[in-house]
């Protein structure tokens, strides 16, 4: 096993609105998979909007702390890290699409370690990476052939089986406990990253 205020009431509609999302989505996920498939379907009521990551070492306050001075994109030797126009803060913010290119948990974690404005804190290791968690949906490969014919989100998951199983639906299972969010499943999913979501760390 892996170790590892007040707010006002458009607040408090739109957090609660966004909770109870994800947790329909996790809810027909586990025990309703033929319903799941509505949730990545922007006509439908449900449907979660894809976001993007916030790099390793984020801290709590992330965005308003980052300057967007590209010391992490620089170190990045995967070119996970991007700079993304936040219309709220009306300025850059690095970011990770993990649908275009995925965090790939460099050992060194030197983005982490290289931010200037304590919007990133240092990791000691790997496994205190939590960028989010992924959720798998029903547009996976298996589900419309009817059986396993693709199993690349557990072959390139850095923990394997450990992290992801198929269920009787032939759907990956993910353990949300043990998944990092690094979105290495979704970029790589056949399905052009319909099959599988990644929900951000909060």
């Amino acid at each position: 096993m892996v170790k590892e205020k007040d707010i006002d009431r458009k607040n408090f509609v739109k957090a609660s609105t966004g909770f109870i999302k994800e947790s329909v989505f996790n809810f027909v996920n586990s025990y309703k998979p033929d319903l799941v498939d509505k949730l990545t379907k922007k006509d439908d009521k449900f449907y979660i909007p894809k976001k993007l990551l916030n790099p390793p070492g984020a801290v709590e306050n992330y965005a308003e702390k980052c300057t967007a001075c590209e010391q992490c994109i620089e170190v990045c030797p995967y070119n996970s890290i991007i700079l993304f126009e936040d219309k709220k803060l009306d300025k850059e913010v690095a970011k990770i699409d993990p649908y275009k290119s995925a965090c790939y948990l460099c050992k060194d974690i030197p983005c982490a370690s290289i931010c200037p404005d304590g919007a990133l804190e240092p990791l000691n290791n790997r496994l205190e990476i939590k960028l989010g968690f992924a959720a798998a949906t029903f547009h996976c490969l298996n589900q419309k052939a009817k059986e396993k014919i693709c199993s690349k989100c557990q072959d390139l998951c850095p923990f394997l089986d450990s992290c992801i199983t198929f269920n009787k639906f032939n759907i990956p299972s993910i353990d949300k406990k043990v998944c990092l969010g690094c979105g290495i499943c979704a970029e790589h999913c056949p399905e052009n990253a319909s099959g599988i979501i990644i929900f951000p760390k909060k």
